[in-house]
């Protein structure tokens, strides 16, 4: 064979006369490529050197790092989906779990905050000005909490999460789920959670 790697695919048979040029496909299991799919909705977001993390169905608990190598800005018409457009992804850290033709999910990561507060979708609201605000846990006298309005400015969103800014401090506990609340009402706090309860 000209070069190392997998045959993935052969075109002849032991014994039989070759009238082809092509004998057989090999594939370098080493340097793996995804072509995956972008809804027309996302595809403005996307450009080449972007990062990606990447899973196997197979084996979704391990992530691998990736990155846009190539971005096909016309509409793929074999796709039964709606208007979609192809991109082509490296995956930086290839090793022996991911095996060619194997389903994958894949993460774009279209902008990154660091340092940042982030709460829930449904822990802020909205006034009849148009305003956002929160509730936060503040301690009372007797050791429990109050809850307290705080308001707040929206910034980066994720799929499930808000990044907020204004009066508030990360050590504050912000309420949820937020039925019934105002402020001033007596709360309990059972449980606490970061953004990493919520996937980002």
């Amino acid at each position: 064979a000209p070069r190392d790697g997998i045959v993935t695919s052969l075109f002849v048979k032991e014994g039989s006369i070759a009238n082809t040029d092509s004998l057989m496909t090999i594939s370098d299991d080493r340097s793996l490529v995804i072509n995956a799919t972008v809804y027309e909705m996302d595809i403005l977001k996307i450009f080449e050197g972007q990062s990606c993390e990447i899973s196997v169905i197979a084996n979704s608990e391990k992530t691998y790092s990736g990155k846009i190598e190539s971005v096909i800005k016309i509409r793929d018409d074999m796709s039964q989906d709606s208007t979609v457009y192809s991109v082509r992804i490296s995956i930086d850290n290839v090793d022996d779990s991911v095996i060619i033709g194997m389903s994958t999910q894949i993460n774009i990561i279209t902008d990154k905050r660091d340092d940042v507060i982030a709460v829930p979708y449904d822990a802020v609201f909205t006034d009849s000005d148009g305003k956002e605000y929160v509730f936060v846990g503040v301690r009372s006298g007797d050791g429990g909490y109050i809850a307290k309005k705080r308001s707040v400015k929206l910034g980066m969103e994720t799929s499930y999460l808000s990044e907020i800014n204004g009066e508030i401090s990360e050590d504050e506990n912000v309420l949820f789920p937020v039925t019934g609340l105002y402020d001033g009402k007596n709360v309990s706090i059972k449980d606490t959670f970061t953004s990493d309860t919520y996937g980002n």
